[in-house]
This record gives structure tokens, sequence and C-alpha cells, in this order.
């Protein structure tokens, strides 16, 4: 879903590195997601499919939901759902109050 000018389909993210695996990120109404699903992360073909048209707290708590499963997958923790959506609603609220701390966190020098 986008404002009059396409302002928020234009900044959605395409894509997340993983590990060194690029997923695919897709904002899609109906397969592949399941009728009561907002999010879905399909590790063989490395994408991540999110429902479409989801206020924007939810869409971003969900693309940060689905890269936590790819995570997940491939460190073999073995979250459990609780454990994700718990981790993807701390983690959204704590990168959005700590601007600075991921600023200097994305240094290289």
């Amino acid at each position: 879903m986008s404002d009059a000018t396409g302002k928020r389909a234009s900044v959605r993210p395409h894509q997340a590195k993983v590990v060194g695996k690029v997923y695919r990120i897709q904002f899609v109404k109906g397969h592949p997601l399941a009728e009561d699903d907002m999010g879905e992360c399909d590790d063989e073909n490395q994408l991540i499919s999110v429902c479409d048209g989801l206020p924007l707290g939810n869409e971003q708590d969900t693309v940060l939901h689905e890269c936590i499963h790819a995570l997940d997958k491939q460190f073999g923790l073995k979250l459990k759902e609780a454990q994700v959506t718990g981790l993807a609603t701390a983690m959204l609220a704590f990168l959005k109050d700590n601007h600075k701390l991921f600023s200097y966190l994305k240094r290289t020098t």
C-alpha cells in the first residue's frame, strides 16, 4: 500500500542479506500466504513474502519477523514462533529508538 505519491512502495526493501545469502522480499495479496498469515519465509527459494496492505508498523514488524526466521534457519537456532515474534517486535522498537547506536554499529572504519 502507498500514499498518493507512491512513497511507501518506493522505500520498501526488495531484498535482505542473511549471512551472505540474498533473500528477495515481495509484498503480495493471497498466494503464497495462507489467509491468516502476514508473512512467510521460504528458505529453499530465499524468498520472503509479506502481506500487502498492512499498516506500516505491522508491515515493518512482519519483514523483520521473517528475516529472523531466515537467520534462525541459517544458524540452526530452532527458535519457537513465540521467540521469533517477541524478538521481531523488540528489535524493531530497539532499532527505531537507537538511531545513533545503529549508525555506529554500521561503521566499517
